[in-house]
């Protein structure tokens, strides 16, 4: 095999190359120092941006629950919320945790299906169903494309109002939420939270986990 030896333009463009950086760049040049930024003070604010927020449109269904509904142009893909005024707050005093248990089972199994059916009947439709609980409501969520909107919409229905809540799906998901409360334990952040909680609010309710 023979050595191809290096052309001497080859050469001179990376000398002219590096001649360009060490001219154009302080820090090359001569080993000059870069200008020292000011940090005794933060860099002023710019102009905030406009913000224009959408004005939702309200309507109130035959059975009298208020809808509120905020048109989205960016994707078609539909979010709805259905917002239930009872939350952690609401726990009877020796059962604490109630709500977030309550939370927790609500998408183990509604209607006639118990919670692989149910799973599987969201996952044909491409659709997210959940809830979630804080310290004065719960949540309960529907994610899915606008063409299966209306498809979804029995099976948040069964979420809401037909909820299974016994049986064999319980017994996994309590023992999901213990082994959650296990691990939380050995979380920073997790106690990090509880011990703001436990200063602000002291032996109160919100002062405990939720």
């Amino acid at each position: 095999m023979n050595d191809v030896a290096p052309r001497p333009w080859r050469s001179s463009l990376i000398v002219t190359v590096l001649a360009g950086l060490c001219a154009t760049t302080p820090a090359l040049a001569g080993g000059r120092a870069v200008a020292a930024v000011d940090r005794s003070a933060p860099p002023p604010l710019g102009r905030p941006a406009p913000v224009t927020l959408p004005v939702p449109e309200r309507f109130t269904l035959k059975s009298g629950l208020p809808v509120y509904f905020v048109p989205r142009q960016r994707a078609p893909l539909v979010d709805v919320v259905v917002n239930i005024k009872t939350g952690a707050l609401d726990d009877a005093s020796d059962r604490p945790g109630e709500a977030v248990a309550l939370a927790a089972m609500l998408s183990q199994g509604a209607g006639d299906r118990d919670a692989f059916a149910f799973s599987d009947a969201a996952a044909r439709l491409g659709a997210s169903l959940g809830a979630g609980v804080d310290w004065t409501s719960t949540n309960v969520t529907l994610h899915v494309a606008s063409v299966r909107f209306v498809a979804a919409l029995p099976l948040l229905a069964d979420l809401v109002l037909r909820p299974v809540l016994t049986g064999q799906d319980w017994d996994r998901k309590r023992d999901e939420l213990v082994a959650d409360l296990a691990y939380a334990r050995d979380e920073p952040a997790v106690l990090a939270r509880l011990a703001a909680a436990r200063t602000l609010f002291g032996t109160a309710r919100m002062g405990q986990p939720l």
